[in-house]
């Protein structure tokens, strides 16, 4: 699509810039070197310096092109002067509203004219403008405008851009603003919670859970092969619906995810998805030929996704839209993997991201495309879901190795890589995932790496100087919205061949020191190891924290030192097992290779490691209460996890089994060995956790069965707690047992008890004590798990009694107390009775002598005369004296 010239005054300023432009690339690239590395780059440069010319030759014919993707939170050139401001979702998810600013020159040349806002799909360039509709248009006045356009969320809305035109005269549009994404697309996912915490930095990739439980791993990375998942059975393929189409993927494969998933989950392993496209083969659909480009190579490791095909993208699109919404799930129905890398050391064109001949910016462009994709797809649904760019270790060197020759359009440098993917897509939330393995992958001295400088200008980025890499993402064009994007060491090994007893101290040594050095960097937030056993197929390296087993069934063998220093290199024990390969080194002392070393922040998990107890020497103020019985014919949550083909309750004949096992019915699990060292067994997870804060002794009532000639099998009982927070523990019980035979195995738990409140899973593990056996039969019964607490029935009774006994004493005391109180209180009124009777008595005598005296007086004052004069008076003497008499006696009377 021939784009025309705005205006002579644009096209003179746009060829200055792009002058300008051609200098800052040739400074950027152009980096003077000695021998051999001086030739290499000027190949690197020589393609950038064609592409500009002929990019300002276009330029000076057409006037403008498109711009690269603009980034707000980043200080990018812009070929444009007006500009699309912002692209939002509205708050009520109805629509999308652009705000748009034009240039006052812009202004006069088409004023009046139509503003025409197109709305582009990534696999639609701008090139094409002409074959598209706008979606909206407005009349040119100001140099301000808003568009709202209705937003649908079952469609492809979510990955569109938008930008503005004019119609010239010719027919043709004029572009006048760069392309813009939306803004804020995480805005309308559903899940929003908190991204969950591992417990430590340390990670393992690994074949067999147990042994990656058993060594603490808190992470690892799954691949997952986009081409291998889709399928063409409508019948039996999982349906899933998206943007309006219909895709199946395969039931079987998905199972299998889900399983792994769930069980790392519930195991505290922190789940990266790595998302790949491998070689097609003759079972796949012919509808996914699509996801290959045209030019791609064959017999290569993986592909590279073709963004610029519709049909793929949508399939990627919605692969990265089902696998974020099926494992990030609050209620963890199958498992968390949030996480998603895409694609494999990409800067690899050769062997790793293939596509077919490519000029690096194409070739990173094809990259964005992609990257923006997934991080809508995932983002939108889980707003803390995390992108990361996988780079291998070639920082400043072709990814070539040395015996082939250099092919500049297939062999990128991971720096060269890095920086144009900043340059075009600064404004989304990726961050890196390294693999920082030797420049040479058969070196164990890992620090004497000659190419492992400590400037941004090394060949190599390895272990021995990590800490470049996260000073080289610190600078202001690498920043999101001014955060240092983080590191995943994704994946790195240390070879050591097992028949050289140095080299595996040295192995030791190296990974101490790679641990030590990248777990202090706040910038790395894991350190995923590679790999659990050596690989048959990897001749002249070893990487394996084991070696790989003796006979072709034995998947892996003996333990090497590393194994060791692996599993408690993040514990309270780090310098225990860390320390005796000080001397590999040349050194005596952390302190000497790591700056500020402190072991202290490297002991994230603690492990208490006890053997089991006698039952006698059990307290008998604990009392035993069933935790799990499954007499009901339950599992009780119990899954086949370790090594473990199937699980189920099982009835038991006869009574003197049935009599040993204390119940009719038992757990039983199907185990089949993958090592000689390795455990099996069965585990359980509480979404809740489980409170053992007031347990001291659990008790087991196992059997262990094998299918050859044993004499002892190890127990091992683990309880791990808070795996996904801030802090780890992990209580180790081990025992041993006779096979055939029901034992009670007990474990004294109070340490655990008493610093973990809560346990988030439980395991149940068995082994061979002389080694795992070949093509071996196992199994475990379980009858019951007991947990023993303070016996609080005898408790109360005691108090019970105490209670009765201080009561009645109290009762009788009381009663006493009362009775003499009542005595004390009658003979007191008694007394005041006889008081008041004696008181009555005397006034009565008192009257008495009064009357008697009254009387007297009465009489001595009378006259008679002796010849019976004065009758009268006597008289009337004698009724005044029974007058007196009669009062004296109602008186008495009433009283």
């Amino acid at each position: 699509m021939k784009i025309d010239k705005i205006t002579k005054e644009i096209s003179k300023k746009k060829n200055t810039d792009m002058k300008i432009l051609l200098k800052k690339i040739m400074t950027d690239n152009i980096r003077i070197t000695a021998g051999f590395l001086s030739v290499v780059t000027l190949f690197f440069t020589l393609p950038f310096l064609c592409a500009a010319e002929e990019t300002s030759e276009k330029i000076s014919e057409a006037g403008v092109t498109e711009a690269n993707e603009d980034f707000s939170d980043q200080s990018q050139e812009n070929n444009y002067e007006s500009r699309v401001d912002s692209v939002a979702i509205s708050d009520d998810r109805k629509t999308i509203d652009i705000s748009v600013t034009l240039t006052d020159n812009v202004l006069e040349t088409y004023k009046d004219k139509k503003l025409y806002l197109f709305e582009l799909y990534p696999y639609q360039t701008v090139e094409n403008i002409g074959a598209f509709d706008p979606v909206e248009n407005k009349t040119i006045v100001g140099d301000k405008y808003s568009f709202s356009i209705e937003l649908n969320l079952n469609s492809e809305q979510l990955y569109a851009r938008y930008l503005c035109a004019v119609l010239e005269d010719s027919g043709d549009y004029t572009v006048l603003t760069e392309t813009r994404y939306i803004d804020n697309y995480e805005e309308i996912a559903d899940r929003s919670f908190e991204y969950p915490k591992a417990a430590s930095k340390k990670g393992l990739t690994f074949q067999y859970i147990a042994d990656a439980e058993y060594t603490g791993t808190s992470h690892t990375v799954l691949n997952v092969p986009i081409n291998k998942y889709f399928t063409d059975d409508t019948e039996y393929g999982a349906a899933f619906d998206y943007c309006g189409t219909d895709y199946y993927i395969d039931g079987e494969r998905l199972s299998i995810l889900d399983s792994r998933i769930k069980t790392y989950t519930n195991a505290g392993i922190h789940v990266y998805l790595n998302i790949l496209l491998t070689a097609p083969d003759e079972s796949q659909p012919k509808c996914l030929d699509c996801l290959y480009s045209a030019d791609t190579s064959s017999s290569v490791t993986y592909y590279a996704v073709n963004s610029s095909n519709k049909t793929a993208l949508r399939y990627f699109e919605a692969f990265m839209a089902f696998l974020a919404g099926r494992y990030t799930s609050p209620n963890g129905e199958n498992g968390f993997a949030g996480s998603y890398i895409i694609g494999y050391e990409i800067n690899s064109n050769r062997y790793y991201n293939n596509m077919g001949e490519q000029e690096i910016e194409s070739y990173t462009d094809s990259y964005v495309t992609l990257l923006r994709a997934a991080d809508v797809a995932v983002r939108s649904v889980y707003s803390n879901a995390r992108l990361y760019v996988s780079l291998g270790r070639n920082f400043n060197q072709p990814s070539v190795n040395d015996k082939t020759g250099v092919n500049i359009r297939l062999d990128y440098s991971a720096r060269s890589v890095l920086d144009m993917i900043a340059e075009k897509a600064g404004d989304i939330p990726w961050n890196v995932a390294f693999n920082p393995y030797a420049s040479n992958y058969s070196l164990t001295e890992i620090w004497t790496d000659e190419n492992a400088k400590t400037d941004f200008d090394t060949p190599y980025i390895t272990m021995a100087n990590i800490q470049v890499l996260c000073d080289y993402l610190k600078q202001s064009i690498l920043l999101y919205r001014g955060q240092t994007r983080s590191i995943l060491i994704a994946e790195f090994g240390i070879s050591a061949d097992p028949s050289d007893t140095a080299a595996l101290d040295k192995q030791a040594a190296a990974f101490a020191y790679s641990y030590y050095k990248a777990a202090a960097l706040d910038g790395i937030e894991a350190v995923i190891y590679c790999r659990q056993v050596d690989n048959r197929l990897e001749n002249g390296v070893y990487f394996g924290l084991c070696t790989y087993g003796n006979k072709e069934s034995e998947t892996y063998g003996e333990r090497k030192p590393v194994y060791d220093v692996f599993r408690y290199i993040d514990t309270q024990r780090t310098l225990e097992f860390s320390e005796k390969y000080l001397s590999d080194l040349g050194v005596t002392s952390w302190n000497s290779l790591i700056y500020g070393f402190d072991s202290n922040i490297y002991s994230e998990r603690r492990v208490v490691e006890e053997s089991s107890i006698a039952e006698n020497n059990i307290l008998q103020s604990y009392q035993s209460y069933s935790l799990f019985s499954f007499t009901e014919g339950e599992l009780n949550g119990f899954l086949p996890t370790e090594n473990a083909s199937y699980s189920e309750i099982r009835g038991l004949s006869g009574s003197g089994d049935i009599e040993n096992a204390g119940s009719p019915f038992v757990l039983y699990a199907a185990l089949r060995p993958n090592g000689t060292d390795e455990y099996m067994g069965i585990s359980r997870h509480f979404s809740n956790g489980l409170n053992i804060s007031e347990m001291k002794y659990i008790a087991l009532n196992i059997k262990a069965d094998t299918s050859v000639s044993s004499e002892t099998v190890n127990v091992l009982f683990r309880i791990v707690s808070d795996r996904s927070g801030d802090s780890c523990g992990v209580y180790e019980g081990s025992a041993e047992i006779t096979p055939g035979m029901w034992t009670k195995v007990y474990f004294d738990i109070s340490q655990a008890a008493e610093n973990f409140e809560t346990v988030d899973n439980m395991t149940l593990w068995i082994k061979d004590k002389d080694g795992n056996k070949a093509n071996a039969e196992y199994s475990l019964s379980v009858s019951g798990i007991d947990s023993y607490k303070k016996d609080m029935s005898k408790f109360t009774r005691f108090v019970l009694i105490i209670v009765c006994v201080v009561s009645t004493i109290l009762s009788v005391v009381c009663i006493v107390a009362v009775i003499k109180v009542l005595i004390i209180r009658r003979k007191k009124r008694k007394r005041w009775e006889m008081e008041e009777e004696a008181i009555q008595e005397n006034k009565v005598k008192d009257y008495e002598i009064k009357r008697k005296n009254d009387f007297r007086r009465h009489i001595s004052n009378a006259d008679f005369s002796e010849n019976g004069e004065n009758v009268s008076g006597q008289k009337a003497l004698k009724l005044r004296i029974e007058n007196i008499r009669d009062t004296e006696k109602g008186k008495r009377s009433h009283k």
